[in-house]
């Protein structure tokens, strides 16, 4: 019983473990869509997804940086 009681948890903890990732990663993508959705179009919606999303105007200058090199 112990053994099953053990599996069951270490298939539980890699579940979460993954769900975690992929949850970060898409947070990362929508963040990464938001910038780049103000830097096409600095428009006031798009700038209050970026405040919605916690995006900072430093995060902002950086992408754009990037996307001159």
């Amino acid at each position: 019983m112990r053994s099953d009681s053990a599996a069951w948890r270490r298939a539980q903890n890699a579940f979460v473990t993954n769900y975690d990732y992929e949850m970060r990663t898409k947070d990362k993508h929508t963040k990464q869509d938001a910038i780049q959705s103000y830097i096409d179009d600095p428009s006031d919606a798009n700038r209050r997804t970026l405040n919605a999303l916690g995006i900072k105007d430093r995060q902002v200058k950086e992408a754009q940086i990037q996307q001159e090199h």
